[in-house]
């Protein structure tokens, strides 16, 4: 026997008010009628006496008009409500819908009282639909936040927001410089006393805040927290290979909390960080739950969020299907320079050049 493809009605609600219509409402008025005829006579069977008063019935305001309404059932689809109607008893098979079986019988409900209606066979994907639906189909679930024109919404970014990046960017290059700086006093007083042929490290010094998007106030810097795990002999990024700018950024923001008992977590914090972060750096990110990450440059090398040249369709670790956390990646366009000489330009130029300067020699990081 063919199986039967069940539609969902899910998204459909179950009962739908609307105004009763003509043939209802004289059927409403004869069944009234009839009540009053039996309610004559009281339960030992006398006939009550004429001097009996009846209660008196309240009387209506004025402006205020009575209504009939009438209610419609959602029982379920056809093809689910013909396959129970028509399900044999005799069967061994279990019944898939024990509700709905229990409602037809409960009703004694069969296909001649039961009425066919055409209705939405998806939810609503706009206001207006669902406006349309509800008044003149069904009334219709509508979740919103799964609709496309709410996902375009979200991912447009206000004139505030696109200020606030710039600032953080601003505040990561100040951080790249303080924490370069840290890394110059810390080599002049210890290892080059005498012989300071090696003031540039290795490894990457970048700057990199994180910055609640709501307040615009900056919670952690990579510098602050280098400086607290730093010592006269021991340099944090040199002793530890795991620790970047990034690495430091999140632990600033996991003392800050321990220390001021925020309990905000990482899901509303934005990190602002001159270059790209690495393929490492970004999957730390990902187990912070970070909201989004601002970068000035790429990394060509090792970067990990589609800066690699050779990475499959320019993707990056913040968007692979695999992981339980997506977070969104936005890079400061540097063909900015050629735009012009305008004045309200110039901050932006002058914040593209200091990025540049910071990032474009890699042994002079």
């Amino acid at each position: 026997k063919d199986k039967v493809k069940l539609l969902a009605t899910d998204h459909l609600k179950r009962i739908r008010r609307r105004a009763a219509t003509v043939d209802e409402l004289d059927l409403i008025t004869h069944k009234a009628t009839g009540c009053q005829n039996d309610e004559l006579n009281n339960p030992d069977g006398h006939v009550l006496s004429e001097s009996q008063e009846e209660a008196p019935k309240k009387r209506a305001k004025k402006g205020n008009t009575l209504r009939t309404w009438s209610l419609d059932i959602l029982v379920g689809s056809i093809a689910a409500v013909d396959n129970l109607l028509d399900y044999s008893a005799s069967s061994n098979e279990t019944c898939k819908n024990p509700i709905l079986k229990s409602i037809l019988s409960k009703y004694d409900m069969s296909k001649t009282n039961l009425v066919r209606r055409s209705l939405p066979g998806r939810p609503a994907e706009t206001k207006e639909e669902l406006q349309q639906w509800n008044t003149n189909l069904w009334p219709t679930l509508f979740f919103e936040k799964k609709t496309d024109q709410f996902k375009e919404e979200e991912l447009q970014l206000s004139i505030e927001e696109i200020k606030m990046m710039l600032e953080g960017l601003k505040a990561a290059v100040e951080d790249a410089i303080a924490g370069r700086q840290k890394w110059k006093e810390y080599k002049t007083t210890t290892l080059c006393k005498d012989d300071c042929t090696q003031l540039f490290p290795g490894f990457d010094i970048s700057g990199v805040v994180v910055m609640n998007p709501q307040s615009g106030d900056i919670v952690s810097r990579s510098s602050d927290e280098r400086i607290l795990q730093s010592n006269k002999n021991a340099f944090p990024d040199e002793q530890n290979p795991l620790c970047t700018s990034t690495i430091l950024a999140i632990q600033g923001v996991s003392r800050a909390e321990r220390q001021n008992a925020l309990g905000h977590g990482m899901e509303s914090k934005e990190f602002k960080r001159g270059q790209e972060p690495n393929a490492y750096e970004a999957m730390a990110l990902v187990h912070s739950r970070v909201r989004r990450v601002v970068f000035g440059t790429v990394d060509r090398g090792i970067g990990g969020l589609g800066g690699v040249e050779n990475a499959r369709m320019n993707g990056g670790i913040h968007c692979l299907p695999g992981t339980n956390h997506h977070y969104r990646a936005f890079r400061l366009n540097t063909d900015y320079l050629d735009g012009g000489d305008d004045d309200d330009d110039q901050p932006i130029q002058s914040l593209i050049e200091s990025i540049q300067e910071l990032h474009t020699d890699p042994i002079n990081l």
